[in-house]
């Protein structure tokens, strides 16, 4: 079985084409920059009026730029179906200057974040053909909640979808995706639109990060720590990787010692969600208590130095040898690929 996964985040999207014919080492993979890099330079790029269409993706640099061009004295037209990648508000959207329509006939920007016009002619150009059964793909949606604060939707979001472990926390189809995602269910539109053979596999960056990064060690209880571009999620990790704890912070908000802290925290059910929400992160949330206090830390993701260093029980995960595969391979731990 052929599986594309793309996992999008902040900095990258992390992409892996696995056939399951060779190991995964042998798979092609590649690292590029995530598609709102280059959806906002070509933006930056547009002299003129901007007519935008396209669906939702991840914000990025939209909001700034698109604050650029309306102070210039231009006119920015915004289809009502790609608003959502500035803000769920509407109304906010419009306080930047943007007009916000039903429809945009002849955009000159289309906002879509599944690169599969870039992506598959490099898959077919090495392999002769790409032609996925499944695509599987992840990105880091918020949800909205109108007068609710987003780090509480996503919160109790995750509290719901980690219930059942990490392996089952994934959607199979667009109506399978709570209707205030829009992130995701905009995804899953342009994968059924470009895919229509392929069946789908939508999940969230911080999950599929922690299954890739426990996957290097048969070894439980572990914490796991993707410290990605904006957020960084923690996870204690028990048998069938289900999960006792779950931390979710601001990257930029955390110093070194302060993840010390709330991992050594998290590894013994002792963590604070009050304390992560009111320093701007978005909580912590105890299923079942359990003290596994220095049991193994792995750690992934772009800003891993910059929070950790590796000591007897900190370890950078490279799962595979790679730990951008982190995401790809825990897609396919989900998808249930025998790796």
């Amino acid at each position: 079985m052929d599986i594309l996964c793309v996992d999008i985040g902040g900095g990258t999207q992390d992409i892996c084409y696995y056939t399951g014919g060779d190991s995964f080492e042998n798979s092609v993979k590649m690292v590029l920059p995530t598609p709102s890099k280059h959806i906002c330079a070509a933006i930056g790029a547009i002299k003129g009026d901007l007519f935008i269409g396209g669906g939702v993706i991840g914000g990025g640099g939209l909001s700034a730029i698109l604050k650029e061009k309306t102070a210039a004295g231009l006119n920015v037209y915004m289809a009502r179906s790609a608003s959502a990648s500035v803000r769920d508000d509407e109304e906010y959207v419009r306080s930047l200057g943007v007009t916000v329509t039903e429809d945009v006939i002849n955009p000159n920007v289309i906002l879509d974040e599944f690169d599969y016009g870039i992506i598959a002619p490099v898959i077919e150009g090495v392999l002769g053909k790409c032609a996925p059964d499944t695509v599987a793909a992840a990105a880091q949606d918020h949800g909205y909640v109108p007068g609710q604060s987003d780090r509480v939707t996503r919160f109790d979001f995750l509290k719901n979808f980690l219930k059942n472990g990490l392996r089952q926390a994934f959607y199979t189809g667009e109506t399978d995706i709570p209707e205030n995602f829009t992130r995701w269910r905009s995804l899953a539109r342009s994968i059924k639109t470009k895919c229509p053979k392929s069946s789908l596999h939508i999940s969230d960056t911080a999950v599929i990060a922690a299954l890739g990064a426990a996957s290097v060690t048969d070894r439980r209880p572990v914490v796991t720590v993707d410290a990605g571009n904006c957020h960084t999620f923690a996870a204690l990790i028990g048998e069938n990787d289900k999960v006792y704890a779950f931390f979710e912070h601001h990257t930029h908000a955390l110093t070194p010692a302060m993840a010390e802290s709330l991992t050594a925290k998290l590894s013994s059910c002792t963590v604070d969600g009050n304390e992560i929400f009111e320093n701007r992160g978005h909580g912590a949330h105890i299923f079942e208590k359990t003290d596994a206090s220095g049991c193994p830390v792995l750690v992934t993701g772009p800003n891993r130095e910059k929070l950790f260093s590796p000591s007897e029980n900190v370890v950078f995960s490279h799962p595979k040898g790679d730990t951008m595969m982190a995401g790809p391979i825990g897609l396919l731990i989900q998808a249930g690929a025998s790796l």
